[in-house]
């Protein structure tokens, strides 16, 4: 049984009601208006529905954090009757012109907000935002490890992909899986995965060649979280000389039914409990963060209305960490 998470309906639930006067770090948040790494139509949306929300503008105005919105090539999903996407299409790649271009802007955003100390939040838009995001973040911070939040392994390459769609093959693009024009900045011994529940066989056989560990569901939990923890810096610093982290986080990790405004949901997901005890523990030991997939087309009537109050929720917290905790490392 999964854990039940108390939602309010108003007011904040983190942030601090005073004007923030001081605080460690300031959050720039990237919108990233983008459907076009995968077939549905709404990620795009999510930036823009964000950034008009009254609650965010408060935030603002107390201090402590900015928007930005990526002006992407063409917003629409891949499968729209657009010439500018179907001239884009290549075999395992559809509409790839667009991602790539794309992502290319986001990366140079994503170096600038990390450059400019501040802690950068990549709010999509699909998940193929983590090659721009990771590219961008790697030029600031190489060896940074990567804490991967998602139902599904997102390592396809052209060749293993059963649909074309980029949002499925972000890892395998920035760590070089996949011959793209860039070099890889990636190793995939710093990476972990926490909730992932459907893959290509491909994928899995990658994970098991290379010993990726992952945290299955089901042992992603509040009480937990401390050994988790243990287990990862021990993993990823078996010498004690610790690098920050980056958490690239797609909301369909969480379980469907406590999140379903998203293009590709599976049950038996990590609970949303476990997620903000996560931002606890991680977000002063990270430099930034993705949070993906969004999409509230996809849902209809209270169960949108919750989805956008735990997407409140979710910022509120994160800046609210980012704002109370120091940095567990020393800024650039």
């Amino acid at each position: 049984m999964f854990s039940k998470l108390a939602i309010k309906t108003t007011g904040s639930t983190f942030f601090s009601q005073q004007t923030i006067r001081a605080f460690h770090r300031p959050v720039h948040i990237i919108g990233f208006p983008f459907a076009g790494g995968q077939q549905r139509p709404g990620p795009e949306e999510a930036p823009k529905w964000l950034f008009e929300q009254e609650w965010l503008h408060q935030m603002e105005k107390k201090g402590g954090v900015s928007k930005e919105m990526i002006q992407v090539t063409n917003q629409k999903c891949n499968q729209a009757q657009d010439k500018d996407i179907l001239e884009g299409h290549r075999k395992g790649e559809r509409n790839w012109n667009n991602v790539y271009e794309s992502c290319d802007r986001l990366e140079k955003a994503t170096a600038k907000s990390l450059l400019a100390k501040q802690y950068p939040v990549v709010f999509g838009g699909d998940h193929s935002q983590g090659i721009g995001s990771i590219m961008g973040m790697k030029q600031v911070w190489p060896q940074t490890r990567i804490l991967w939040v998602d139902a599904h392994i997102d390592a396809n390459t052209p060749q293993s992909t059963l649909t074309g769609d980029l949002h499925g093959g972000p890892v395998a693009y920035v760590a070089g899986l996949t011959q793209w024009g860039k070099k890889p900045v990636l190793s995939l011994k710093h990476l972990i995965y926490f909730g992932i529940r459907q893959w290509e066989p491909e994928e899995m056989v990658l994970i098991e060649q290379e010993k990726i560990p992952w945290y299955e569901s089901k042992l992603c939990t509040v009480e937990r979280l401390p050994q988790i923890k243990a287990e990862v810096e021990k993993y990823f610093y078996p010498d004690g000389k610790k690098q920050p982290y980056w958490i690239s986080f797609d909301i369909d990790g969480v379980d469907y039914q406590q999140f379903a405004s998203t293009g590709t949901p599976e049950n038996q997901g990590i609970p949303l409990d476990f997620m903000l005890a996560f931002f606890d523990t991680f977000i002063p030991e990270s430099v930034g963060m993705d949070l993906t997939e969004v999409n509230f087309l996809l849902s209809s009537g209270e169960t949108t209305e919750r989805d956008k109050r735990i997407v409140r929720q979710l910022i509120e917290k994160i800046t609210d960490v980012v704002h109370r905790e120091k940095p567990h490392y020393t800024l650039p």
